[in-house]
């Protein structure tokens, strides 16, 4: 079985339907990294600031998070603007 995929790059949405399919699988890594890893990563200090174990702020929490998404995303090469409108 085969598929074939037909895109006119001169297109703006065409274009930008291209880049998806062309980042699908980093996209799907980023997610899984996202999701389990940076999870993991994030909860922990979350769980500090609850205990108040250590000086963290729920702003730092949010902080990290977000800084932990973005780097992955940087990291598999995936530039939300040009996947997005």
């Amino acid at each position: 079985m085969k598929a074939e995929l037909q895109f006119n790059i001169e297109d703006r949405e065409d274009k930008m339907a291209l880049n998806r399919c062309i980042k699908a699988e980093d996209m799907a890594i980023a997610l899984f990294e996202i999701s389990s890893n940076h999870k993991r990563r994030v909860e922990a200090i979350a769980e500090a600031w609850e205990n108040r174990e250590h000086e963290v702020s729920w702003n730092r929490v949010l902080d990290l998070a977000y800084t932990l998404i973005a780097d992955e995303l940087i990291e598999q090469g995936i530039d939300l603007d040009e996947l997005t409108e």
